[in-house]
């Protein structure tokens, strides 16, 4: 394996949390989920544009790292379910169910990947490794909100 620069690295695993040997992309979610939870309630506007930082930042990262070590989407490169999980999250309340249902709503959506997100995993480099988490996050967020509507 190539080595990729230290700062590439640090991103794109997200800390080297894409090391984890069992479901590096699972654990990277729970990590984001626990990060958010105990985080203070951060504003909409705030974590927009956190949300699109982080993808503009993991669109390059990812890609240099996928093209430094020879593969289409390493399992290593995390920073996609971070992204993702963030964007499934979004406005919703803190709560431990509404978390929960969150995180595993964008963990099927993630590993499933129904159409469309299918076609996004097929494109190239960044693209490819970024864009099917960010829909499969959109999907999970769509989806919690519908539950937390007919809950209330």
């Amino acid at each position: 394996m190539k080595k990729s620069s230290f700062i590439i690295d640090i991103i794109a695993t997200f800390f080297y949390s894409g090391f984890f040997p069992l479901g590096p992309g699972t654990f990277a979610s729970i990590l984001t989920t626990l990060i958010l939870f105990f985080l203070p309630t951060l504003s909409f506007i705030f974590s927009i544009s956190s949300i699109l930082i982080l993808t503009i930042i993991g669109l390059f990262v990812s890609d240099v790292y996928a093209k430094t070590n020879g593969q289409h989407d390493p399992s290593q490169v995390v920073i996609d379910e971070v992204v993702g999980m963030w964007i499934s999250l979004l406005l919703v309340p803190k709560s431990i169910i509404t978390f929960l249902i969150a995180f595993l709503l964008f963990r099927f959506f993630d590993i499933v990947k129904p159409y469309p997100i299918n076609k996004f995993e097929k494109l190239p480099g960044g693209w490819g490794i970024m864009l099917d988490d960010i829909l499969a996050g959109l999907f999970s967020f769509l989806f919690v909100h519908i539950f937390i509507y007919f809950l209330s």
